[in-house]
């Protein structure tokens, strides 16, 4: 088993006696250590869609970070390996190279309101995001 493997499987062992790993509890760093996890976990789509179910009530109450939050929903929305099943983004967070230095998001839930919904979760706006990829889009 892989490291990654091992300590989702603890994760899952510590989520059947915490709700999640909040803030408030553990610290920012426990949260955003465990949301990594979650994060990272794309061969197990279901305990991914299970925690997004826990943190969307939870970055609304500052129990975990907004932005890993934000991150985790746009992962679940595009992540099935059956392009049917995938749903749209809602921050824009998830994406792929276009060609050298250029990065485009994957489809995203009403467009027009991106830089805002992004706003909400303290995240910047979608064309800084789209720079960072300049240099690692090959």
């Amino acid at each position: 088993l892989s490291v990654d493997s091992i300590n989702t499987a603890d994760l899952k062992e510590l989520l059947k006696i915490y709700t999640w790993i909040k803030i408030s509890t553990f610290s920012a760093q426990a949260d955003n250590n465990a949301w990594l996890l979650v994060q990272h976990a794309d061969r197990d789509p279901v305990f991914q869609k299970d925690v997004l179910g826990i943190l969307d009530k939870l970055w609304k109450e500052r129990e975990t970070s907004p932005k890993n939050y934000a991150y985790l929903f746009d992962r679940v929305a595009c992540s099935s390996n059956d392009p049917a099943q995938r749903t749209l983004q809602r921050y824009g967070t998830q994406g792929t190279c276009t060609g050298p230095g250029t990065w485009q998001p994957l489809p995203v839930e009403d467009p027009p309101h991106l830089d805002d919904r992004r706003a909400t979760v303290g995240l910047g706006t979608e064309a800084d995001y789209i720079k960072l990829f300049k240099d690692l889009c090959h």
